[in-house]
């Protein structure tokens, strides 16, 4: 009869410590994920910096959109759009739109962008997405 009660204790104990475990492994587990997806948007955002820093130096002028640049569409999983243009203080920018697909949509909608000054340096940053889950050259 003890060992009855001492299985049936212990095995309450095992779920009560499963619970807790879970419960600390799985928001940490969807900000890896959410930070996993900002990051591949940034590398789509940088490989077309190369594109824009081309054209650039080729006309002296930012590119109207990504068709002038002649890039394919968007492929990163994570990614909904790119936009590339001209921003209104003559900066040129790419920025590129999170999808809503994982994470519980947290990210859908939100954008990161790149913007390229005069003087050829880039900036990256984002007003929309919390600074946790952005990499360490976009703040």
């Amino acid at each position: 009869m003890i060992a009855a009660i001492v299985l049936v204790g212990g095995g309450l104990f095992l779920i009560v410590v499963l619970g807790i475990l879970a419960a600390i492994a799985l928001p940490a587990y969807q900000d890896y994920i959410i930070r996993s997806k900002v990051v591949a948007a940034h590398i789509e955002a940088r490989g077309a910096r190369v594109a824009v820093e081309e054209f650039v130096l080729n006309t002296d002028r930012c590119p109207r959109d990504a068709d002038e640049l002649q890039l394919p569409p968007v492929s990163t999983p994570g990614v909904a759009m790119r936009e590339i243009g001209e921003a209104h203080t003559g900066m040129c920018i790419i920025e590129v739109e999170m999808a809503g697909d994982f994470a519980g949509g947290r990210l859908a909608g939100q954008r990161l962008r790149h913007s390229r000054d005069s003087a050829g340096d880039w900036y990256c940053t984002s007003g929309s997405i919390d600074s946790k889950y952005l990499p360490a050259d976009c703040r």
